[in-house]
């Protein structure tokens, strides 16, 4: 006994096949890899993932591509190795493995085949061109459409720093150079930035400091020295030597600010009771 159920749908025409990509050309990456060789036998099983294309609404639609290990689809697997960057132009042969291609990013044309089963009944699918695989930089798929924000973790810039390594070896010089897998290299994680809002810091206005007017001090004038009178020193009359039988005009001292007169032709009295010595007449000699 199986247990089923219909809930999800309303008629048996909402039971339908996954849908299928359309024909065109498509920026892919590859999501898984199956070597083990148990679902087909000597067919490796590639899942790839639209991203762009030429297409429009086709983006995350999937393909399911197998790769036959034989030899004569040994041509075709090659190719998506040199595709891939797992094996680089020139080198020698060498143990391949295909899961270090999980995250690699190509350009894969989608054609539709057709073929007819076991039975004689007409099928198709959607399935890989067999070498309709390009690399990313391959100027032949400039015109096909990529998803930019997925280029971000394209693992070809590294593959070509191998390749530049390589070629700066000088000849004669044998390295085996390992091209990095897309499965070990993981995409830069975006770590949120928390977005500080701006401090508004409060600006103080200038405070305005009052200009005091410079304080007038009133100049008091120098006093000017007052001009004294120059006292002219009083002249006194010299003495005139008396003429012989002239007598000797003398003022006295004053008494009571009066000058005592002597009356004119009275003889002086002799100082200190001395008796006044008359000049002499020498020309009587």
């Amino acid at each position: 006994m199986v247990v089923l159920g219909a809930q999800d749908v309303q008629s048996e025409n909402d039971i339908k096949g996954a849908d299928r990509i359309a024909p065109g050309q498509y920026h892919v990456v590859i999501d898984a890899v199956d070597d083990s060789f148990s679902e087909v036998d000597n067919a490796i099983l590639i899942t790839v993932r639209a991203l762009a294309g030429t297409v429009a609404g086709q983006e995350n639609m999937r393909v399911v591509e197998r790769f036959y290990v034989t030899e004569k689809s040994l041509l075709r697997l090659r190719r998506f190795a040199l595709v891939t960057k797992v094996l680089l132009p020139g080198e020698p042969d060498k143990d391949i493995d295909f899961q270090a291609t999980v995250g690699a990013q190509l350009i894969v044309k989608i054609i539709e085949d057709k073929y007819k089963d076991s039975d004689g009944n007409e099928k198709s699918k959607m399935t890989i061109d067999y070498l309709g695989m390009w690399s990313l930089e391959n100027p032949e798929t400039q015109n096909v459409p990529r998803d930019q924000a997925s280029l971000v973790y394209n693992v070809v810039p590294a593959v070509q720093a191998v390749q530049q390594m390589a070629q700066a070896v000088p000849t004669g010089t044998q390295v085996v150079q390992q091209a990095a897998a897309p499965s070990q290299i993981q995409p830069p994680v975006q770590q949120p930035q928390v977005v500080q809002p701006p401090v508004q810091q409060s600006i103080q206005p200038p405070v305005q400091q009052s200009i005091q007017p410079p304080v007038q001090q009133s100049v008091q004038p120098m006093p000017q020295p007052v001009p004294q009178p120059v006292q002219q020193p009083v002249q006194q009359p010299m003495p005139q030597s008396p003429s012989v039988g002239q007598p000797v005009q003398q003022s006295m001292e004053p008494q009571n600010g009066q000058p005592i007169q002597q009356p004119v032709g009275q003889p002086v009295p002799p100082p200190n009771g001395q008796p006044v010595q008359q000049p002499q007449d020498w020309s009587k000699l």
